[in-house]
């Protein structure tokens, strides 16, 4: 019943998820992880440097997560019967989200609830998984997160000066 509620959640929410521009600072960025993937902290470091060290970094897990600061999962434990987020502090925290990074390799309507509940975050992902959800897929393979955040950080100097020049 409740995936049945989560299903229903993401076709409204698909109609209003469009960014309309890239952000003009990236202050809160997340990161979504699978429950059995490491995560490489040199990713978040690259980015850190990259955005700014005041850029606060989420860890969003899929599934199982240690107690790590700025980390919080999402489960179908996080729901309640009707398909709703038992905690307001993620939902706040999805919606306030100026970059949001997938480095899940996974595919799931749980995640899916994340992306669009973000809806003004800039999104990448890993991999070529590009589909509507995601503003800009960056083809490498797993191993490869510091190219990754460098390659995030390379994308993000072009855009945000495109939009400086609006």
């Amino acid at each position: 019943m409740k995936k049945i509620f989560i299903k229903r959640q993401l076709k409204t929410i698909t109609s209003n998820s469009k960014i309309n521009a890239y952000p003009k600072k990236i202050s809160n960025v997340g990161i979504i992880l699978s429950d059995h993937r490491i995560l490489d902290y040199n990713l978040i470091s690259i980015l850190k440097n990259g955005l700014g060290n005041d850029c606060k970094v989420y860890k969003i897990f899929l599934g199982k997560s240690n107690n790590e600061k700025d980390a919080f999962r999402l489960d179908k434990t996080s729901f309640s019967f009707l398909g709703k987020l038992k905690d307001d502090i993620v939902f706040e925290t999805l919606k306030n989200l100026d970059m949001l990074i997938d480095v899940s390799f996974k595919s799931s309507n749980i995640k899916d609830f994340a992306l669009l509940n973000s809806n003004k975050a800039y999104k990448i992902t890993l991999g070529s998984n590009l589909n509507e959800h995601f503003n800009l897929s960056i083809n490498l393979e797993s191993n490869q997160m510091d190219l990754f955040a460098e390659e995030i950080i390379k994308y993000h100097k072009i855009l945000s000066h495109e939009q400086g020049n609006i």
